[in-house]
């Protein structure tokens, strides 16, 4: 095993390959990271994936619509595609500009597991594969690359809330506290040891869209202290997951009214206006 995982390991620079789905959270992460010195972002790892391998747009936004409802939609609409449209208006920079701004070099992708995503990757040896709203599975064969280690961050509870999105579950089930988890990453979907979580108080007079940014930037924090070689790392060894899983796929459209705000007006001024 890399000594990736090993809290007492020597402390030196880490080389990260930094995979996401382009939105406003993964920008949080990414932003996050960047501020640390003691971290390299050698590589990014766009997926252009909306829903499913080898799909178009219109017919992945027509099943999201028929499962999910078409509020739910357009609140991806805008934490995704408007925001990476309008980046340039956004008190938070896209997670491409942010890459094209220090030459980050980067790697659009449906599928990083065909021969093209595990070369990518072998091209960054010895680095940390770290994926964020990544919404690729990474098969057994891809994880099992040599000098590669992967952690995932996931806005959710675990074992008992793995799956699409979690805290709009949360909400749902109006839990008090939703969590974010930065884990080892399994062939199976948000099953791998715990390495160190955090939890958010829900606020349920808020949107999801504000306890998904909350989340994600406790979680950037906890990945930036993980990766940092001045961070002691307390937390480093790795738990198993305990308790009894749940797995949440995509939103079901009949549930939305329990739900409430998705996102609201106030949260898009701060989006656009907060610096």
């Amino acid at each position: 095993m890399s000594d990736l995982f090993d809290p007492v390991a020597e402390k030196t620079e880490r080389a990260v390959i930094f995979c996401c789905h382009p939105s406003i959270y993964s920008s949080v992460v990414l932003a996050e990271l960047l501020k640390n010195p003691q971290i390299n972002i050698a590589a990014v790892v766009l997926s252009t994936r909306i829903r499913y391998l080898n799909s178009n747009v219109v017919k992945d936004i027509l099943s999201i619509i028929r499962d999910s409802g078409f509020r739910y939609v357009i609140y991806l609409g805008w934490i995704s595609f408007v925001y990476n449209i309008l980046g340039g208006f956004f008190a938070l920079t896209p997670v491409h500009r942010q890459c094209a701004k220090r030459d980050i070099v980067v790697l659009n992708t449906d599928n990083i597991n065909n021969a093209e995503g595990q070369e990518f990757i072998r091209e960054q040896s010895n680095a940390l594969l770290v994926t964020a709203t990544f919404n690729q599975k990474l098969s057994a064969e891809t994880l099992a690359l040599k000098n590669i280690c992967c952690v995932n961050l996931h806005p959710g509870k675990l074992p008992e809330y793995r799956g699409f999105d979690p805290v709009l579950i949360a909400l749902q089930h109006k839990q008090a506290i939703c969590e974010i988890t930065l884990h080892k990453t399994e062939a199976e979907f948000d099953a791998g040891d715990i390495i160190s979580s955090q939890g958010l108080a829900v606020d349920l007079n808020q949107s999801v869209y504000w306890h998904q940014h909350q989340l994600f930037q406790l979680g950037g924090k906890l990945l930036s202290d993980y990766l940092s070689a001045r961070s002691e790392n307390p937390s480093g060894i790795a738990k198993p997951q305990e308790g009894e899983a749940a797995y949440y796929s995509w939103p079901n459209k009949n549930a939305m009214p329990d739900i409430g705000k998705l996102i609201s007006l106030s949260d898009i001024k701060t989006l656009l206006f907060s610096r």
